[in-house]
């Protein structure tokens, strides 16, 4: 049985993956239209970065659809082997802004990734317990987990690192003359600083559900901060500048 308080931070969860697919494939989906493969990994990266929440998410409609949880090592790899591609594809979208070696920055953060890879699937083999502390908790049928500090690692390295190199991305489009530019830049620097806070307060904060709620508001806002940074749409970009 699935409490109200799990219920209701689930939904706004499922709003929050289900708007990062969407807005992630749409962007993505300008390389049709522009013919520019960069536009590729710009909307895979939203896309891999909700990944964090997939286990939960699928958990929490498999007890709502089954009345039982998914298995514990998939929920393991659905929170967690994806993020690196998150990182993977956003560096790569940074790095096209001119960095001087770029080819050294992504070797850097892909042989970051493989070892993360290759530590996750290592601990799950030898003992799940070393990644997650899984705790049953009164009332709800839903896993509630602590991560361990081999799982706390990487998040923290990759949120920090999207945040500076998003901050940086964005900083150049805060220098443009260009006021619709210059919109975009602030777009940008407001998704990647609204998503680190989200993801650093949902791990942080205790099962409450207003904050987690407002936690959630966070995140789906970034979604759509992030999409305007780098697609303003003209009608939007003239009411702001007015």
């Amino acid at each position: 049985m699935i409490n109200i308080v799990d219920f209701y931070i689930n939904i706004f969860t499922l709003i929050f993956v289900v708007f990062s697919i969407i807005i992630g494939l749409k962007m993505s989906s300008k390389y049709f239209e522009f013919k520019k493969k960069e536009f590729i990994p710009v909307g895979l990266t939203y896309i891999f970065l909700s990944s964090a929440w997939w286990g939960t998410l699928l958990s929490f409609l498999t007890v709502l659809i089954f009345g039982q949880p998914i298995n514990k090592y998939l929920f393991v790899i659905l929170n967690n082997a994806f993020l690196p591609l998150a990182l993977v594809f956003w560096i790569n979208v940074y790095s096209q802004m001119n960095v001087k070696r770029k080819k050294l920055v992504q070797v850097i953060f892909g042989i970051i990734c493989i070892l993360w890879e290759l530590v996750l699937f290592l601990f799950l083999i030898v003992d799940i317990n070393i990644l997650y502390g899984f705790t049953d908790v009164p009332e709800s049928d839903l896993y509630y987990s602590n991560r361990k500090i081999v799982l706390i690692i990487f998040p923290i390295i990759g949120i920090l690192s999207a945040l500076i190199t998003g901050l940086l991305f964005a900083r150049v489009a805060l220098k443009s003359e260009d006021p619709k530019t210059n919109w975009k830049g602030r777009f940008l620097a407001t998704a990647f600083i609204f998503f680190s806070i989200g993801a650093f307060l949902d791990a942080l904060l205790p099962r409450d559900l207003i904050l987690l709620v407002i936690i959630r508001l966070i995140l789906i806002a970034s979604v759509f901060e992030y999409y305007l940074g780098f697609f303003l749409p003209d009608k939007i970009a003239n009411l702001l500048i007015k």
